[in-house]
């Protein structure tokens, strides 16, 4: 037994060097038309007399592969993402679209879309391009955002008046997302009278 998996060439393969069954690769086909192919499978007597031919034809649909790019995949809350589709193949822009979790766009060749994350940790978003041909092929292409939590600054001071020498205590009480608390003390002219120094904390602390 031997075969001819593309009888545009003479190529033929023993059937000695295949499994049974077995699979044959063909080439990726991402043009915008149906790829067809014919194969032959030619068997022999005892002797190599009487050969006898079969054939069959497969069609190969046009597909996609799906890739898109971003100008950021790493930010602090609200991040806004600009994201460019780079699927290779013939797309239908009907079927296709974007996936960003909690929501869902028709397919746009280039978007922006905005993350949030009101929560303490990083939230990692995956985001997916699910990519179709007109003939219901598909692929899907997935890229992770990291969007750091949003960070609301605040704090609350005991004392905003009295006489010198004065002493009050400042709370950071209310802020969001902080790991590291950076203060600095100013007259009211602007000018720091106070070098910049840091609490790691969301505990009060005592000012002189």
């Amino acid at each position: 037994l031997e075969w001819n998996f593309d009888t545009r060439y003479n190529t033929w393969v023993n059937n000695t060097t295949l499994t049974n069954p077995f699979k044959w690769p063909y080439a990726e086909n991402l043009s915008d038309t149906v790829q067809e192919y014919t194969i032959q499978l030619l068997a022999k007597g005892l002797s190599g007399n009487c050969p006898s031919i079969t054939q069959k034809k497969v069609r190969i649909l046009p597909n996609v592969k799906a890739g898109f790019e971003s100008d950021k995949f790493i930010g602090c809350s609200p991040l806004t993402v600009h994201f460019n589709d780079t699927t290779i193949g013939y797309v239908d822009t009907l079927n296709s679209y974007w996936d960003f979790g909690p929501y869902q766009s028709t397919y746009e060749p280039s978007l922006e879309y905005t993350f949030q994350n009101n929560h303490l940790a990083d939230t990692t978003y995956h985001v997916r391009l699910i990519a179709y041909s007109p003939y219901g092929c598909s692929d899907t292409a997935t890229y992770p955002v990291t969007v750091h939590p949003n960070i609301n600054a605040n704090f609350i001071v005991k004392d905003l008046i009295g006489c010198s020498p004065f002493s009050t205590l400042i709370n950071p009480i209310g802020s969001i997302g902080v790991d590291t608390f950076k203060w600095a003390i100013h007259d009211l002219n602007s000018t720091l009278i106070n070098n910049t120094f840091s609490h790691t904390t969301y505990d009060a602390f005592p000012f002189n």
